[in-house]
């Protein structure tokens, strides 16, 4: 037989599962799509280890820094 907690867990989860965690279905919906083109160069890769073993944090953190379009107001990396 299940236990109380068993079944708040089970019927819980299924909540969650049938709602499709619509609130963040709507964040996410505001922020807009940026489309990548076929031809864009993402430019050489970047290895972030040699700087992080050799004690460079604030260089590999500028090294990383991604702009983003003009509709993102945060900082990316």
């Amino acid at each position: 037989m299940m236990s109380f907690w068993q079944f708040l867990f089970i019927f819980v989860y299924l909540f969650n599962s049938a709602q499709g965690f619509d609130p963040l279905r709507r964040l996410l919906a505001s922020i807009p799509r940026t489309l990548i083109q076929p031809n864009d160069d993402p430019g050489e890769p970047l290895f972030l280890t040699p700087y992080i073993e050799a004690g460079q944090i604030d260089q590999a953190r500028n090294l990383s820094r991604v702009d983003l379009q003009p509709d993102y107001s945060y900082l990316s990396y």
